[in-house]
């Protein structure tokens, strides 16, 4: 295990991935930056070199983007850059010594059964909590402003919905109170159903079993945001809801919404992901960053 570390090498990605590189550059980093486009002003210090061997050679960390990979083989990368489109993970492995350590984001399980085969050190930082809690801030703003978008009234005084009370969630009800939003938050736990009502917003227990739902308890909502990874929206619950609803869908897959469900009673789903990339690529790639150095830190991992 690598006690310093003198440069960084930035693979893949998109508008965050830059971010990340440009900020760990105007903190002293040496990094160079493969597969990725973009103006010479949003490099920053980083230097962008036309071969990702060349990016990695002599780098104690390699940051890769999130998520990792299109299809559990490829590094996603982008751009006319990025010159070997098809670079594999498995390849990237080969080439690298224990030394060398490997953050990235929302890594299959393969991939790290790979890592973990050759001896590679490879950290997920989007399971790290740090990174979790830091990213719910930009993936709620890019929820309000897609509704923002979709409705045809103010947020003040509509009707909003809260599906679940994770850190998405809490940070959702906080935003759509200061914006004077009429809010219902559901949960199961009691607890959480308790700090839902001292924020005097509206506490809904979430109910699913068969014959009942207590989401259909939202028929007059006017938007409805979900963070809840499960199909918590039935036929039953979608049927019930006003057909100009703005139903925005946050969570991971499979998502909660029964695709085929609201289709059939024409309720049109917005499928929000990644929103930290598509609304706030600064913010979201310094804190990819912000949490690399973290866990660098934490392990004792000092830049040279």
């Amino acid at each position: 295990m690598i006690e310093t570390w003198n440069k960084t090498a930035v693979l893949g990605g998109d508008r965050r991935q830059l971010a990340a590189a440009a900020y760990l550059a105007a903190r002293g980093h040496e990094v160079a930056v493969w597969g990725i486009d973009g103006e010479t002003s949003a490099f920053g210090k980083a230097v962008r070199v036309l071969d990702w061997q060349s990016a990695i050679r002599g780098a104690g960390v390699i940051l890769l983007p999130l998520p990792v990979s299109p299809d559990g083989v490829r590094i996603h990368t982008l751009g006319e850059h990025a010159e070997s489109a098809e670079l594999r993970f498995t390849h990237l492995l080969g080439s690298l010594t224990h030394e060398q350590r490997i953050f990235a984001g929302r890594v299959q399980p393969n991939l790290k059964a790979a890592a973990e085969e050759r001896a590679i050190s490879l950290t997920d930082y989007s399971e790290n909590e740090l990174f979790q809690i830091r990213n719910a801030r930009p993936t709620a703003e890019g929820a309000i402003e897609i509704a923002w978008y979709e409705l045809q009234v103010t947020l003040a005084g509509t009707s909003a919905a809260v599906i679940g009370y994770g850190r998405i969630g809490r940070t959702l009800a906080r935003l759509l109170s200061a914006l004077e939003a009429n809010i219902t938050v559901a949960a199961r736990k009691s607890t959480d159903l308790a700090w839902i009502a001292d924020a005097q917003w509206t506490p809904l227990p979430i109910v699913a079993s068969k014959g009942e739902n207590s989401l259909c308890a939202l028929a007059d909502c006017r938007v409805i945001f979900n963070t809840v990874p499960h199909w918590l929206f039935s036929r039953e619950v979608l049927c019930s809801l006003r057909r100009d609803v703005v139903l925005i869908d946050l969570a991971s897959s499979p998502g909660g919404v029964d695709p085929q469900a609201a289709a059939e009673c024409g309720i049109r789903v917005i499928r929000a992901l990644s929103l930290p990339g598509k609304c706030a690529p600064e913010s979201a790639g310094e804190i990819i960053a912000q949490t690399v150095l973290a866990l660098m830190e934490r392990e004792g991992v000092s830049p040279q």
